[in-house]
């Protein structure tokens, strides 16, 4: 059997409706901007102003989204989340940056 679709749960202990909300809105809306095709029922986004109709459209707003993400973290978790995609190994934003530099200095 093939499966064309695949979804994701969140974590089982995450049960406030607030924080299940800006969880889903931040992964959708991640999605979206990197170019991915995602459906999601309205009632699980989060419709306040911050989100509505945020399109990442360049790096400095990815990364200012990043630096807000971690401001208003009110856990250690949520602040490392966003530091992961900065620092992660395989594709994480300081990698490409090295790589920009690398092949800049190569040319």
């Amino acid at each position: 059997m093939l499966f064309r679709e695949r979804y994701h749960r969140l974590p089982s202990g995450m049960t406030d409706p607030t924080e299940q909300r800006k969880t889903v809105t931040r992964a959708f809306d991640t999605l979206q901007a990197e170019g991915f095709g995602v459906s999601c029922d309205p009632d699980l986004l989060d419709a306040s102003p911050q989100y509505e109709g945020t399109q990442e459209v360049n790096l400095g707003d990815r990364l200012g989204r990043l630096a807000r993400s971690i401001q208003g973290s009110t856990h250690t978790a949520e602040a490392v989340a966003a530091l992961s995609e900065v620092t992660a190994p395989e594709d994480g934003v300081l990698q490409c940056v090295v790589e920009v530099l690398g092949t800049t200095a190569d040319w």
